[in-house]
């Protein structure tokens, strides 16, 4: 499949498969080439991703509990899936897998195949059915305090980061000097920073995309020459985070940081999200590099 033969709609009906990996190598590749070019299929699909890896960090799996399997095998003795009438031999047991936990059972079957691939399809339909109900429940539950109350920006900085594998893909633009980016912020948005300065590193693209669905803000890319690695650094207004109130700050980065010389290194997943307030904006720093390494080397640039 070619890029070109990639309708909009055919790209909206592949981004699911995309989504969980299940999309052929073609249609991904096809889908991957679509979405340079089309910037709403590619925030949806951005924005699923970073859904699917909270759903995975939040919800943990559980096994089927007793009374759902009662349920089930209640619903087939209602269905008179195990009834004993013609053609049915009652002497006759044949063992099938439980696909709710894993173990054997027997149920009492004729010698007939298509009436047990009907039992098995029936009471995996069914399992089916309530194992699905149970987790929109438990997921609605776990991800409705999150998406309604409050989030976290650093959790949420780093989600970003570990969904693009290091190194955050969104379409910006690539500004020759961090007085330009500047310039850029302030004329095209109205966000008015000090911008960070890298030792080692330059600014190689800014980001104005959705943070979390209807809040945007700034994300700075830069490049650090020693490492090879990636920095990407997200600006907030602190006003505007008391106006969105679904997005807090870390409360002990809050504590910590009061003045310009103030950085809190907080560890998610094994990897350092670097928090610090400049004036009356507010940034969080992920990235590949010991926290406070990365601490020792950010300083504002006031050379505008």
């Amino acid at each position: 499949m070619h890029k070109q033969d990639l309708s909009k709609q055919k790209a909206l009906e592949l981004l699911p498969y995309v989504v969980d990996g299940e999309a052929s190598a073609d249609d991904s590749r096809a889908f991957y080439d679509y979405i340079e070019s089309d910037a709403e299929v590619k925030q949806i699909f951005e924005s699923q991703l970073r859904i699917k890896d909270l759903i995975q960090n939040r919800c943990r799996k559980s096994k089927a509990p007793d009374y759902l399997k009662s349920r089930i095998i209640r619903m087939l003795d209602e269905e008179n899936l195990y009834n004993t009438d013609t053609n049915l031999d009652i002497d006759t047991h044949i063992p099938i897998k439980n696909e709710i936990d894993n173990s054997s059972s027997e149920i009492t079957a004729g010698s007939k195949p298509g009436k047990i691939n009907t039992i098995y399809r029936t009471a995996i339909a069914i399992a089916a059915v309530f194992i699905l109900s149970i987790l929109t429940i438990e997921i609605l539950e776990r991800i409705s305090p999150t998406l309604q109350s409050t989030m976290s920006i650093e959790e949420f900085a780093l989600s970003h980061f570990n969904n693009s594998d290091g190194q955050i893909s969104f379409a910006g633009f690539q500004p020759g000097s961090l007085n330009e980016a500047h310039q850029v912020l302030v004329e095209e948005y109205n966000f008015d920073i000090d911008m960070p300065a890298i030792d080692g590193a330059e600014i190689t693209q800014v980001i104005y995309t959705d943070f979390v669905p209807d809040y945007k803000t700034p994300v700075l890319e830069y490049h650090h020459t020693g490492s090879g690695e990636y920095i990407y650094i997200f600006a907030f207004k602190i006003d505007s985070l008391k106006q969105y109130q679904h997005l807090v700050r870390d409360p002990e980065a809050v504590e910590k940081c009061k003045s310009y010389n103030d950085f809190h290194i907080k560890e998610i997943e094994n990897i350092h999200v670097v928090s610090w307030k400049w004036g009356d904006n507010w940034y969080a720093a992920v990235s590949n590099h010991n926290g406070y390494d990365l601490a020792a080397i950010v300083a504002p640039n006031h050379n505008w």
